[in-house]
């Protein structure tokens, strides 16, 4: 068994004194955990993400919310490493005159298959990842 736990928070002030706004703050947090269970060719990942974002003074109206689970089965074998999944994504965003929710769910599928000589690897990857 594996795992990896991951928290940050992050406070951003501006007191640039623009036409539109004064005084405005920015309070950044989130966390994530994974946890890793593997009995021999086979693993078993699920983990879980949640990113928040709240304003305070001139933007006190503001904060997005997003979380997201996820799920992961993989197998190895000589010739075959495979990942299948699936993430499960929750945001929630509110301003001063609106409040949005939004629902997505991603696939997650990675086939590398080797051939044994190493001059043609081919890999095929679909996951929901912005580079």
């Amino acid at each position: 068994m594996n795992f990896d736990i991951r928290l940050y928070a992050q406070h951003n002030y501006d007191n640039s004194q623009t036409i539109y706004l004064n005084n405005t703050r920015q309070m950044d947090a989130g966390a994530a955990a994974k946890v890793a269970f593997g009995w021999g060719d086979h693993n078993f990942i699920v983990g879980g993400d949640f990113d928040g974002k709240w304003g305070s003074g001139d933007i006190d109206d503001y904060s997005n919310i997003s979380t997201k689970a996820s799920l992961r089965y993989s197998f190895t074998t000589r010739m075959i490493d495979a990942k299948v999944g699936a993430d499960y994504t929750f945001v929630k965003i509110v301003n001063a005159s609106d409040k949005e929710k939004f629902n997505y769910i991603f696939p997650y599928a990675k086939f590398h298959l080797n051939l044994g000589d190493g001059a043609f690897v081919p890999l095929l990857e679909v996951n929901s990842e912005l580079a």
